[in-house]
């Protein structure tokens, strides 16, 4: 009877040693939220893995366009887990969908999770434009592609120049001003 109740205590030991793992996706977010078309969504995904475990992640986005069936974001040695996304059109809401697979290399539990953005017309800017800008204060877009979300800003060039010390001359560029010697 001793040794029975010994094997029964050493068995509940070891069983309640071992962890039951539910590998995948427990939490999903995004930001920013709301957003406009073609600027970048950091979806952060957590969740859980066993030791020495990876998943592989799969998303999609509720977008006409997007690839069929979604597609491969990376492998989850740990979470978090972030990945970049980005809307071509206007959605309110615009939806996530992000999933672990069941076969294949790294598989786990399978679920997924949504989570919506709300993703507006992005801002069409001239060259120079300063109402509505991206850019820093003290800055100005120089050059805007609107298909492709292409922006650069430069320093807004002062209303006065600096007055450059003795033996040198005033220069000036897109991207600085400022002083340098005179040639002789």
């Amino acid at each position: 009877m001793k040794r029975e109740a010994g094997v029964l205590v050493s068995l509940l030991v070891l069983l309640g040693a071992v962890p039951a793992w539910a590998d995948g996706i427990t939490a999903m977010s995004a930001s920013p939220n709301p957003t406009t078309t073609g600027h970048t969504i950091k979806v952060t995904l957590n969740g859980t893995l066993g030791p020495g475990k990876k998943c592989r992640i799969y998303s999609m986005l509720g977008e006409p366009g997007g690839p069929p069936g979604g597609q491969t974001v990376g492998v989850a040695e740990s979470f978090p887990f972030t990945f970049d996304v980005s809307f071509k059109q206007p959605h309110d809401p615009g939806y996530i969908h992000a999933w672990t697979g069941t076969t294949g290399d790294f598989p786990c539990d399978g679920k997924g999770l949504n989570t919506t953005v709300k993703v507006t017309k992005g801002l069409v800017l001239q060259p120079g434009r300063v109402a509505a800008s991206p850019c820093p204060p003290g800055w100005v877009v120089k050059a805007h592609e609107a298909s492709s979300g292409f922006l650069t800003c430069v320093p807004r060039k002062p209303a006065t120049r600096i007055q450059c010390p003795p033996n040198t001359q005033y220069v000036e560029t897109d991207c600085m001003i400022g002083c340098q010697p005179v040639p002789r």
